[in-house]
């Protein structure tokens, strides 16, 4: 376990979010939605939220939104496009349009 520097916390830095309201780090397991199964949805595209789904869905969002480019990388079947389509589901349609391209080593 690293206790970095000036980080009041026993865990590493990556372990929390900045909470800005409160101005304090808080644990991602703290803002982990609720898991609620559709029958309806293909089996491909469930997403179960865990805290490093958590950790990239709020990522995307605060540079998204703030109009920064981002880039997730990893393993092949991590859940990289599953977590980045169910985040463009989930916007305004009203303030954003997305188109979905599959490219296939």
């Amino acid at each position: 376990m690293k206790i970095y520097q000036g980080f009041p916390y026993e865990n590493e830095v990556y372990d929390y979010y900045p909470n800005y309201t409160e101005k304090v780090f808080k644990p991602w397991n703290e803002i982990i939605s609720e898991f609620k199964y559709k029958a309806s949805q293909p089996y491909c595209n469930i997403l179960v939220p865990t805290t490093e789904t958590t950790k990239y869905s709020y990522l995307m969002q605060r540079l998204v939104l703030n109009n920064q480019n981002m880039l997730l990388m990893g393993e092949t079947g991590v859940g990289k496009s599953v977590i980045t389509n169910d985040f463009l589901m989930n916007l305004d349609p009203e303030k954003f349009v997305y188109v979905s391209l599959n490219f296939s080593s």
